[in-house]
Protein backbone atom coordinates (compact mmCIF):
# COMPACT_ATOMS: atom_id res chain seq x y z
CA UNK A 1 0.00 0.00 0.00
CA UNK A 2 1.25 3.47 -0.88
CA UNK A 3 1.63 6.03 1.88
CA UNK A 4 -0.99 8.80 1.94
CA UNK A 5 0.56 12.21 1.41
CA UNK A 6 0.14 14.56 4.35
CA UNK A 7 -1.18 17.97 3.47
CA UNK A 8 -0.09 20.92 5.48
CA UNK A 9 -2.85 23.08 7.09
CA UNK A 10 -1.88 26.09 4.93
CA UNK A 11 -2.68 24.00 1.85
CA UNK A 12 -6.38 24.00 2.79
CA UNK A 13 -6.35 27.77 3.12
CA UNK A 14 -5.33 28.14 -0.50
CA UNK A 15 -8.65 26.60 -1.50
CA UNK A 16 -10.78 28.13 1.26
CA UNK A 17 -9.88 31.79 0.71
CA UNK A 18 -11.39 32.17 -2.79
CA UNK A 19 -14.65 30.58 -1.65
CA UNK A 20 -14.86 32.78 1.46
CA UNK A 21 -14.14 35.91 -0.58
CA UNK A 22 -16.80 35.02 -3.12
CA UNK A 23 -19.40 34.85 -0.35
CA UNK A 24 -18.53 38.35 0.82
CA UNK A 25 -19.37 39.85 -2.54
CA UNK A 26 -16.25 41.85 -3.41
CA UNK A 27 -18.36 44.13 -5.59
CA UNK A 28 -20.87 44.85 -2.82
CA UNK A 29 -21.16 47.56 -0.20
CA UNK A 30 -23.24 47.64 2.98
CA UNK A 31 -25.62 50.58 3.36
CA UNK A 32 -26.41 51.91 6.81
CA UNK A 33 -28.85 54.62 5.89
CA UNK A 34 -31.17 57.05 7.56
CA UNK A 35 -33.84 59.41 6.31
CA UNK A 36 -34.18 62.83 7.89
CA UNK A 37 -36.56 65.72 7.33
CA UNK A 38 -35.16 68.99 6.01
CA UNK A 39 -34.99 70.26 9.63
CA UNK A 40 -32.63 67.37 10.50
CA UNK A 41 -35.09 65.36 12.60
CA UNK A 42 -35.42 61.60 11.92
CA UNK A 43 -38.22 60.73 9.48
CA UNK A 44 -39.87 58.28 11.90
CA UNK A 45 -43.25 58.87 10.22
CA UNK A 46 -42.02 56.95 7.17
CA UNK A 47 -41.71 53.69 9.14
CA UNK A 48 -42.82 50.69 7.07
CA UNK A 49 -42.00 52.40 3.79
CA UNK A 50 -39.21 51.39 1.43
CA UNK A 51 -36.05 52.93 0.07
CA UNK A 52 -35.15 51.78 -3.44
CA UNK A 53 -31.71 52.19 -5.03
CA UNK A 54 -31.57 51.64 -8.80
CA UNK A 55 -28.61 51.73 -11.17
CA UNK A 56 -29.32 51.95 -14.88
CA UNK A 57 -25.61 51.48 -15.59
CA UNK A 58 -25.38 48.27 -13.55
CA UNK A 59 -28.90 47.10 -14.43
CA UNK A 60 -29.59 46.32 -10.78
CA UNK A 61 -31.55 47.54 -7.80
CA UNK A 62 -31.58 47.13 -4.03
CA UNK A 63 -34.19 47.99 -1.43
CA UNK A 64 -34.65 48.28 2.29
CA UNK A 65 -37.48 48.83 4.73
CA UNK A 66 -37.59 52.00 6.81
CA UNK A 67 -37.67 51.26 10.54
CA UNK A 68 -39.31 53.19 13.39
CA UNK A 69 -36.28 55.49 13.71
CA UNK A 70 -36.05 56.33 9.99
CA UNK A 71 -33.13 53.94 9.40
CA UNK A 72 -32.78 51.37 6.62
CA UNK A 73 -30.38 48.68 5.38
CA UNK A 74 -30.33 47.53 1.78
CA UNK A 75 -30.73 44.09 0.31
CA UNK A 76 -30.21 42.92 -3.23
CA UNK A 77 -30.68 39.13 -2.97
CA UNK A 78 -30.81 38.38 0.75
CA UNK A 79 -31.27 40.41 3.96
CA UNK A 80 -28.53 42.98 4.58
CA UNK A 81 -26.34 41.87 1.65
CA UNK A 82 -26.11 45.50 0.54
CA UNK A 83 -25.86 46.75 -3.02
CA UNK A 84 -23.42 46.42 -5.89
CA UNK A 85 -20.70 49.07 -5.94
CA UNK A 86 -21.75 51.98 -8.15
CA UNK A 87 -23.91 55.06 -8.61
CA UNK A 88 -27.64 54.93 -7.83
CA UNK A 89 -30.80 56.95 -8.23
CA UNK A 90 -32.96 56.69 -5.11
CA UNK A 91 -36.71 56.67 -4.48
CA UNK A 92 -38.65 56.48 -1.24
CA UNK A 93 -41.98 54.70 -1.25
CA UNK A 94 -44.21 55.64 1.64
CA UNK A 95 -46.43 53.07 3.32
CA UNK A 96 -49.83 54.78 3.34
CA UNK A 97 -52.77 53.26 5.15
CA UNK A 98 -56.41 53.39 4.15
CA UNK A 99 -58.45 56.05 5.95
CA UNK A 100 -61.45 53.82 6.60
CA UNK A 101 -63.69 51.10 5.25
CA UNK A 102 -64.50 49.94 1.75
CA UNK A 103 -64.11 52.56 -0.95
CA UNK A 104 -62.05 54.80 1.31
CA UNK A 105 -58.98 56.68 0.17
CA UNK A 106 -55.40 56.54 1.35
CA UNK A 107 -54.15 58.70 4.18
CA UNK A 108 -52.53 61.97 3.13
CA UNK A 109 -48.85 61.59 2.19
CA UNK A 110 -46.27 62.54 4.80
CA UNK A 111 -43.50 63.03 2.24
CA UNK A 112 -43.53 65.02 -1.00
CA UNK A 113 -44.72 62.60 -3.69
CA UNK A 114 -41.82 63.51 -6.00
CA UNK A 115 -39.68 61.15 -3.85
CA UNK A 116 -41.78 58.19 -5.05
CA UNK A 117 -40.06 58.30 -8.47
CA UNK A 118 -36.30 58.13 -9.10
CA UNK A 119 -36.63 60.54 -12.02
CA UNK A 120 -38.10 63.30 -9.83
CA UNK A 121 -36.66 62.60 -6.38
CA UNK A 122 -33.23 64.13 -7.12
CA UNK A 123 -31.83 61.67 -4.55
CA UNK A 124 -28.53 60.03 -5.51
CA UNK A 125 -26.17 57.72 -3.66
CA UNK A 126 -22.78 56.15 -4.26
CA UNK A 127 -22.10 52.64 -2.97
CA UNK A 128 -18.47 51.79 -2.27
CA UNK A 129 -16.94 48.57 -0.89
CA UNK A 130 -17.34 48.28 2.88
CA UNK A 131 -19.87 50.07 5.06
CA UNK A 132 -21.48 53.18 3.60
CA UNK A 133 -23.33 55.62 5.86
CA UNK A 134 -26.03 57.32 3.77
CA UNK A 135 -28.29 60.16 4.89
CA UNK A 136 -31.24 61.06 2.68
CA UNK A 137 -32.77 64.47 3.41
CA UNK A 138 -36.40 64.85 2.36
CA UNK A 139 -39.21 67.37 2.65
CA UNK A 140 -42.55 66.85 4.31
CA UNK A 141 -45.65 66.92 2.12
CA UNK A 142 -47.32 70.32 1.90
CA UNK A 143 -50.81 70.15 3.40
CA UNK A 144 -53.41 71.67 1.11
Amino acid sequence: MLPTPRLRPWYYLIFAIPFAAAGCGPGMGQIEGKIVWSDGSPAKELSGGQVVFESEELKTSARGEIDSEGHFRLRTNKPDDGAAVGEYAVAIIEHRLSTGGEGSSLAAPKIETRYYDMKTSNLKATVKPGVNPVTLTVERAVRK
